[in-house]
């Protein structure tokens, strides 16, 4: 528990601007933040039909569950069910809307998972996902971070390292 208090004071500068970001950003859709329109997810009534009050709203609840948790392995597995999440989102939309659940319109790429991903960051407003990031590829042993689960940790970083690169307004930063 010390190791991460102390992970969170040396990241505390990136954590306030990645708060930052979020609060700027939190009114955005997926497609302003460069979500291809057919994985925006922003048909209302489809959304409802699933239960949803916004798109990915069943990711950014997985994507919760991280502060709950205490051991590494267990964030990381959390990591890989967000990503799993995103991917039922999109199935369960399209299916309500008429197309298969393995269909061109919810084929995702790597390309679209990341911004997918920086929208459901930002809808979670968990700021201390730098220092969750930071703890999980540090505490982590290697051979678990290979395959699925290293990729889900790879792309949530990025996704956090892109995030940082949107500069706050002047308003939310003072």
């Amino acid at each position: 528990m010390l190791l991460f208090i102390s992970n969170r004071q040396v990241n505390y500068e990136k954590e306030l601007c990645l708060a930052d970001v979020m609060s700027d950003n939190i009114g955005k859709g997926p497609g302003e933040l460069g979500v291809p329109q057919r994985l925006c997810l922003d048909n209302q009534k489809l959304l409802e039909s699933t239960g949803n009050k916004y798109p990915y709203q069943m990711a950014v609840e997985e994507l919760y569950k991280v502060l709950t948790l205490v051991c590494p392995l267990e964030k990381l597995e959390c990591i890989v069910r967000t990503s799993r999440c995103i991917c039922q989102c999109v199935e369960d939309y399209w299916e309500n809307n008429g197309k298969p659940r393995h269909s061109p319109e919810t084929a995702i790429g790597c390309d679209d998972l990341l911004p997918i991903l920086s929208f459901v960051i930002i809808q979670s407003g968990i700021a201390q996902l730098v220092s969750e990031c930071e703890a999980m590829e540090e505490f982590i042993p290697e051979g678990y971070l290979m395959g699925e689960e290293g990729y889900c940790l790879t792309t949530l970083t990025t996704a956090l390292a892109y995030l940082a690169t949107l500069k706050p307004t002047q308003s939310s930063s003072k």
